[in-house]
């Protein structure tokens, strides 16, 4: 029993792993499912493991830029001036009254600050897919910058 226990042993530490570099043929050192051509796509979750912190503020920095950029649109008027702006803040009202307080719609609606942060709060909501991508892209890249190679 104790022989099938080392055999298996060895046999668990000779295979590398994905995440692990492996060596090819020219002696450059190079991901193994990189190297059959089989490389695993980058999920949420995987860079959570790979980056950590860096993944999660990364992409709460480009959130809250791309909110920070609506909100001065809006309030500066780039995306509808006037009675445009007063019918997307309404929208918004409208969309928003069954899931929060009544005095909350109030504010929107009476409060152009709050009303303009409101339409831009749900601009921002259509550019996830958008603002994943850049996170995706930012962090290896932020990661390296920052000394924290992986």
């Amino acid at each position: 029993a104790a022989e099938g226990t080392a055999k298996s042993k060895s046999a668990d530490t000779a295979k590398t792993s994905p995440a692990e570099p492996s060596t090819s043929a020219s002696g450059s050192a190079s991901s193994s499912t990189a190297a059959e051509g089989t490389a695993e796509p980058m999920t949420l979750s995987l860079m959570w493991k790979r980056y950590g912190v860096i993944a999660i503020a990364t992409h709460f920095g480009v959130y809250f830029a791309t909110l920070a950029g609506l909100y001065g649109g809006v309030s500066a008027g780039l995306m509808g001036q006037g009675d445009e702006k007063k019918e997307a803040v309404e929208k918004v009202a409208v969309q928003l009254e069954p899931y929060v307080w009544k005095s909350v719609v109030d504010q929107i609606r009476s409060n152009p600050e709050f009303g303009a942060f409101a339409v831009a709060w749900v601009t921002a909501k259509f550019t996830e897919p958008v603002r994943l991508v850049v996170t995706m892209f930012l962090v290896p890249k932020i990661a390296r910058r920052l000394g924290r190679i992986v």
